[in-house]
């Protein structure tokens, strides 16, 4: 999955400085992965974490330093109430980015 992915996404995972390791198991397993907050606009400081949106099949707690994480299984990704989330708006808008 990762060598398939937009090659700025790869840079900003990369260069996020949080656990490689924690970061390439889930996206091994996504679905699809939409980086938000501070890093993907280019805003981000030395202390900013690296925002995931993770669509998986697989829910697991993901605990790794700078690495914020929101996952759904692509059910929820469905769901009435998710699909009205702001979240769910800015993933939307970034894909048509």
């Amino acid at each position: 999955m990762l060598a398939n992915m937009n090659r700025l996404v790869v840079n900003i995972i990369h260069e996020s400085g949080c656990d490689r390791r924690a970061v390439n198991e889930l996206i091994a397993e996504a679905v699809e992965v939409v980086v938000f907050g501070s890093r993907a606009v280019g805003a981000h400081g030395s202390s900013s974490d690296l925002d995931l949106l993770v669509i998986t099949p697989y829910k697991r707690r993901v605990i790794s330093h700078g690495l914020d994480c929101v996952l759904l299984n692509p059910e929820e990704a469905e769901n009435a109430f998710w699909l009205g989330s702001e979240l769910a708006s800015i993933s939307r808008n970034m894909d048509c980015g």
